[in-house]
């Protein structure tokens, strides 16, 4: 009677791991050391186009060299694994069965003899394909926003030499209107102030006087004209 509840707990066992194994979301795989697939899960076999875990194992005879886009990451996880007995959360790109690329993140495990030698390795894989085109897609508009912040702030200190040339041939400007005023009329009106002049005369000079002020006055507040009386 124990031993028949032993058998039978043992089967129920078997059969909710089976279960786990079968509907698992991730892809659960055993290799051998030379690369040989001899177990996977449904979900394994979909991940790279399989109809079934027996279509895959029996296609794929060499992991390393069909599945891997680059067969020398197998060589680099084995000796990883030899060295420390397992993996965890590593990317390496595969190579899914319609030919196309696929991104897959790794964790697995070195299983030993009791002499130490290796029997086989298995662990779990995850596609992460789409969240790597996510990253690159991310990092390209990093990109573009870069290129066109480096452009305004180009444009922005081209600007500002621009305004600063304008304010310089402002200040030219003004510098030469108020010298060729001193020089070339204000004479002039000093001398009709200290001749001889008629009533109307000095009230046409008044408002000449005036009107040379305002005229004057955008460029300098330095130089007004005093008005005769």
């Amino acid at each position: 009677t124990e031993r028949k509840r032993i058998e039978n707990e043992l089967l129920k066992n078997e059969r909710q791991f089976r279960e786990l194994f079968e509907n698992a979301a991730e892809g659960i795989f055993r290799t051998t050391p030379e690369g040989t697939l001899i177990v996977a899960n449904p979900a394994f076999a979909r991940m790279f186009g399989y109809d079934s875990p027996n279509e895959v194992m029996k296609e794929v005879n060499s992991i390393g060299r069909q599945m891997y886009a680059n067969p020398d990451e197998r060589m680099k996880i084995i000796a990883h694994l030899e060295k420390n007995d397992t993996i965890r959360n590593h990317e390496v790109e595969f190579v899914h069965k319609s030919g196309h690329k696929i991104w897959i993140s790794i964790n697995a495990i070195r299983r030993r003899s009791v002499a130490g030698t290796t029997l086989y390795y298995e662990g779990t894989m995850i596609d992460i394909t789409e969240r790597r085109r996510a990253e690159r897609e991310l990092i390209r508009k990093e990109k573009e926003l870069q290129i066109k912040s480096s452009g305004l702030e180009e444009a922005n200190t081209a600007l500002k030499v621009l305004l600063r040339h304008r304010e310089e041939d402002k200040s030219v400007l003004e510098n030469t209107v108020i010298a060729n005023f001193r020089e070339l009329v204000l004479p002039y009106v000093e001398k009709l102030k200290g001749g001889y002049l008629n009533n109307n005369q000095r009230d046409y000079l008044n408002i000449l006087e005036a009107n040379l002020n305002q005229i004057t006055a955008p460029f300098s507040e330095k130089m007004p004209l005093k008005h005769c009386h």
